[in-house]
């Protein structure tokens, strides 16, 4: 009988990100008759590879911090020679350029890059290197056709080496999370907005639009789910504008279904980039209208006046606009939660997304 191919992630870290979270459902959805998966940490661990841990799959945290020291590289690909990787799935921009590095050293030809967003003003030094590396890269996988045009244009990947494979989130348990099985929350019409607080993601535009819009609707709340470094400040901004009882900070949640249940908009204002948006399908998954930035790969996502609305990036009286438009108008809500809860059962299943990475993986 055929031995299961070994496939090793390697990632950063294993937090609460997007990213991190579509390793994790990679990880624990492959088939375990065709595969061995393990995953690996290069340089620390966090709150999901100890999820993973629990769940019996094999997390290796190796502390290598830095792929510009050779010294680091030989011994990732010392690691990768004694593990008998069939197959090195590498993710994101550190472990992507430190995976494919070390692999290329071990002799390891299977090697799938998988790009989880665009960056913009990379230094020539870095996208040096990522030509050099692209012979040397079977696959690259795009979580959306935003990025394969940031892989293709910028990164100066060929386009017959690229995928574009959607992120896939899946079945909250319990069944399906259709609107009609949202809880009604007793503090009024509750928007929710899930992403790391950080500059991008424009948290401040969001406070500064609910502001705005709170002053015609007495009934508004809004739940800020995640942590980062911006958190200081969008709490005094909070406070500046004596909105405290009215925006909860919710912190990073291991699990967002029960803050979507009672949901009836979701809001994710990014600034300058964004490649798809894993908090979106969620939204879409428990038949949440979504409020977003017109901007990289979430029109892909979020389809303008059909799943939800879209504004320009950085525009709070636009923002605050979609806010009050969709709380004064129920129907409206249900027709674009019903029409997003589809895509997701169309697009956007963790099924799916297993499914074209194992075909992926097969065809090596």
């Amino acid at each position: 009988m055929k031995r299961p191919a070994k496939v090793v992630h390697l990632t950063e870290d294993m937090g609460l990100g997007g990213q991190e979270r579509v390793i994790a459902i990679l990880a624990e959805g492959l088939d375990r008759r065709k595969f061995e998966v393990e995953v690996w940490c290069l340089a620390r661990g966090g709150r999901l590879a100890e999820s993973l841990k629990r769940s019996g799959l094999r997390v290796r945290i190796l502390g290598l911090a830095n792929y510009h020291d050779p010294v680091q590289v030989l011994r990732l690909c010392r690691h990768l020679r004694r593990a008998g990787a069939d197959i090195v799935h590498a993710h994101g921009s550190f472990a992507g350029t430190f995976g494919r590095l070390s692999s290329l050293f071990a002799g390891k030809r299977n090697v799938l890059f998988h790009v989880h967003t665009t960056e913009l003003g990379l230094p020539l030094l870095h996208l040096g290197l990522q030509r050099m590396l692209a012979p040397f890269t079977r696959a690259v996988v795009c979580v959306s056709r935003a990025v394969l045009a940031f892989v293709t244009g910028v990164l100066g990947f060929p386009t017959d080496r690229c995928r574009v494979v959607y992120n896939g989130v899946p079945e909250a348990t319990g069944g399906p999370c259709g609107s009609s099985q949202r809880a009604t929350p007793a503090e009024g019409l509750l928007a929710v907005s899930i992403g790391s607080l950080v500059e991008n993601k424009g948290h401040r535009v969001l406070i500064e639009a609910f502001r705005r819009a709170a002053e015609q609707r007495s009934d508004l709340r809004l739940w800020i789910a995640g942590d980062g470094p911006l958190r200081g400040d969008l709490e005094r901004q909070v406070r500046d504008l004596r909105l405290s009882d009215r925006i909860r900070f919710a912190g990073c949640l291991s699990d967002v279904h029960p803050v979507l249940a009672q949901a009836a908009m979701a809001i994710q204002p990014s600034l300058h980039r964004e490649a798809l948006g894993l908090a979106l399908i969620e939204a879409a998954q428990h038949g949440v209208p979504a409020i977003a930035s017109r901007l990289g790969g979430i029109p892909e996502v979020v389809g303008d006046h059909r799943t939800g609305l879209l504004v320009p990036p950085g525009d709070p009286a636009a923002l605050a606009g979609a806010i009050l438009r969709l709380a004064a108008d129920p129907s409206l809500r249900a027709r674009l939660g019903k029409a997003a809860r589809g895509e997701y059962e169309r697009r956007f299943r963790a099924e799916r997304m297993i499914a074209e990475i194992e075909a992926l993986y097969a065809a090596f």
